[in-house]
C-alpha cells in the first residue's frame, strides 16, 4: 500500500501540531493515529503534541529534515505515545537544549512505547571544526530517543535498531538518553546498537573531551532494565563515559546483553 506523504519542502515550519500554535495541519482529537504516512523535509519540526490523549504512529517514516529541524515532541499531559514499525532516517537538528531529542522527545507524559523501529543515519557528524556552533554537529542529547532531565516519563524500547547515528557538541550527547524521574522503570529490550558515533567534546570548549554523560545509551536518575541487547562497534570521542552504556545516575539492570568492539 502506498504512503500518504506530508512534504514540507524545507519551507513549512511545523508539519503538525496538536494544541494552540499555528502549523501546516492542526490536530485536536483526543486519540490521534497516523498509519503508513511519510513525513519529510520540515523546516523546523515534524510533529508536536501537548495535552491529554493518545498519540500513535504505525508504519510511518520520518526523513530528511534540515539542520534546524527536530523530530516528534510529546509533552505536558496525561498522554501515551506509541511508535510502532516506524523509520527515522537523515533527521538532524542543531538545537543544543538537552531536553530536545533529534528524532523522538518525550516530557511529562504518562508513558512512551517505541517498538520495531529503525533509527539510521540521524544527526550530523562533528567534522567542520569545534570552535563555533552551527551545522557542524547535532544537538545530540538523545539523537534517536530523549526522555529529558527532570521529566516523569517511563519509556519502553523494544526490538529497535540504532545504526550509524552521529552527534556531538553539547557534552551530553547520546543515541538514547533516559534521564526521566519516572515512577516505574524504563526498559530497553532486544535492541541493536551498531556503528553509532558520539563526540563528548563541547563546541564551546573544544579542547576538553571529559564527559560523564555521553555514550550510545545514557541512563541518569531512573531505573532501566536492559535485556537481550547488542552494542557493537560504537565510537565515542570522550573519556569519563562508555561508548556502549553509560550510567551516570540511577540504576541499570543488564541481562543477556552483548557489548563488543566499542
Amino acid at each position: 500500500n502506498p504512503y500518504s506523504v506530508f512534504d514540507g519542502q524545507n519551507t513549512v515550519g511545523r508539519l503538525f501540531y496538536c494544541g494552540w500554535q499555528a502549523a501546516y495541519v492542526k490536530v485536536n482529537s483526543f486519540v490521534t493515529a497516523f498509519r503508513r504516512c511519510e513525513f519529510t523535509r520540515p523546516k523546523s519540526q515534524f510533529f508536536e503534541r501537548r495535552g491529554d490523549g493518545r498519540m500513535e504512529f504505525v508504519d510511518c517514516r520520518f526523513t530528511k529534515s534540515t539542520i534546524s529541524s527536530s523530530g516528534v515532541f510529546l509533552g505536558s499531559g496525561n498522554m501515551e505515545g506509541v511508535f510502532s514499525r516506524c523509520e527515522f532516517s537523515e533527521v538532524c537538528h542543531s538545537n543544543w537544549n538537552v531536553n530536545n531529542g533529534t528524532c523522538i522527545a518525550v516530557a511529562n507524559v504518562t508513558a512512551a512505547l517505541v517498538e520495531d523501529t529503525l533509527f539510521v543515519s540521524n544527526g550530523v557528524a562533528c567534522s567542520a571544526g569545534w570552535g563555533t556552533s552551527g551545522a557542524q554537529c547535532s544537538g545530540g542529547a538523545g539523537i534517536a530517543i530523549c526522555a529529558g532531565a527532570g521529566y516523569d516519563t517511563p519509556v519502553d524500547v523494544r526490538r529497535c535498531r540504532f545504526i550509524a547515528n552521529r552527534g556531538g557538541g553539547t557534552g551530553t550527547d547520546s543515541v538514547v538518553l533516559l534521564r526521566a524521574l519516572s515512577g516505574r522503570p524504563s526498559s530497553v529490550e532486544n535492541c541493536l546498537f551498531v556503528g553509532n558515533e558520539i563526540s563528548g567534546r563541547q563546541a564551546s570548549r573544544p579542547d576538553q573531551s571529559v564527559s560523564k554523560t555521553t555514550g550510545t545509551l545514557v541512563i541518569s536518575k531512573n531505573q532501566v532494565n536492559i535485556t537481550g541487547c547488542t552494542f557493537a562497534y560504537n565510537l565515542l570521542d570522550a573519556w569519563g563515559s562508555a561508548a556502549g552504556i553509560t550510567v551516570s545516575g540511577g540504576q541499570a539492570n543488564i541481562k543477556n546483553t552483548i557489548a563488543f568492539g566499542n
